[in-house]
């Protein structure tokens, strides 16, 4: 079972989010998973007209990060420097601390600032340690900050996009992934947000809640806009996954999984998370009240929509306490 603590470095967020965090007993555990996140449609979401902020991974950070901009909606596109190796994993996500803390504050709750970093755009340096509460969750200053969304690169680097929201307020672009090698980067956001903005036109939608997911819309194959709302009081980030095994899949079993996992027991018989699950889409990090937009090609089949980010007061990941959804994409 050990398998299913860490996600495998060419997928996703998260895969070591209790490293530095002292969480009590338990690990934040996202399924790892074979093949290659599917094929995004390229242009749909540039047709909503709105401001572009085009951000690129470099191996210790990112280029392309404003020191300043305005509040609003923004189609964040990311991807990686011309002739640079990729590694396998890079993403943009968003944050902002809650009033009265530092942005240093905040990455330290994270674990993040153990070797020193040049200075943001108005002069903060990243913090040399981090602790965590002895409560047996993460810092409780994780729950209280803002988070605005992100996206990733594919698995063989092609760029990445999403839609999502940034109000006024001193900001971290980061990985959304405290072991992840990018120094995060400090900018700010002014002025107020706009009363009308112009909104990508979605056919599913995806609903947060503590502690579970809806998927409504048009569950049909082909090329779609989901809007990804979280509705619950806690962050949540969102892993869209195609069952490509040979038996039945549903969410007894992945309710089966998930509890033999938490017992340290071995998974049901015939389900092998590396071998029958397929990334197709990911959501990094949002708060309550925040929306955006990402695109996904689905196939007809069974599709597992998942969350683990931890719960607060004890960790415990967000799935394990039934936030996962099994639904149907016709053909």
């Amino acid at each position: 079972m050990d398998r299913l603590i860490s996600i495998a470095a060419r997928t996703t967020t998260r895969r070591h989010f209790a490293v530095g965090m002292a969480l009590a007993s338990t690990a934040a555990l996202v399924l790892p998973r074979t093949g290659v996140i599917a094929a995004r449609q390229d242009a749909e979401l540039a047709e909503a007209g709105l401001p572009k902020l085009d951000i690129t991974v470099l191996n210790d950070g990112y280029e392309g990060v404003p020191e300043n901009v305005e509040a609003g909606r923004y189609l964040v596109t990311v991807g990686i420097a011309e002739n640079q190796a990729f590694g396998g994993f890079g993403g943009v996500a968003f944050m902002r601390p809650p009033e009265g803390t530092t942005r240093d504050e905040l990455l330290a709750a994270f674990g993040i600032g153990q070797q020193p970093a040049s200075p943001g755009a108005d002069g903060e340096v990243l913090p040399t340690t981090g602790e965590a509460t002895g409560n047996g969750g993460p810092p409780t200053v994780i729950y209280q900050a803002a988070y605005a969304g992100g996206t990733v690169l594919e698995p063989d680097g092609t760029p990445g996009s999403v839609v999502l929201d940034l109000t006024e307020g001193q900001w971290i672009a980061w990985a959304d992934e405290p072991s992840a090698p990018q120094v995060p980067s400090m900018f700010t956001v002014t002025g107020s947000f706009p009363d009308k903005v112009a909104e990508p036109e979605s056919d599913i939608s995806v609903t947060m809640v503590d502690f579970g997911i809806e998927v409504d819309g048009n569950l049909v194959a082909g090329d779609h806009i989901l809007k990804i709302g979280n509705h619950g009081a806690q962050p949540h980030f969102l892993l869209v996954d195609r069952y490509i095994g040979s038996g039945t899949f549903d969410n007894d079993l992945m309710a089966a999984v998930l509890e033999a996992e938490m017992a340290g027991a071995e998974a049901p018989e015939g389900f092998e998370p590396e071998r029958d699950l397929q990334n197709v889409a990911i959501s990094l990090t949002q708060s309550i009240g925040t929306t955006s937009w990402i695109e996904a090609s689905l196939e007809a089949g069974t599709y597992l929509a998942i969350c683990f980010f931890p719960t607060a007061g004890t960790g415990v990941p967000h799935a394990m306490v039934g936030m996962h959804q099994v639904f149907e994409v016709s053909a």
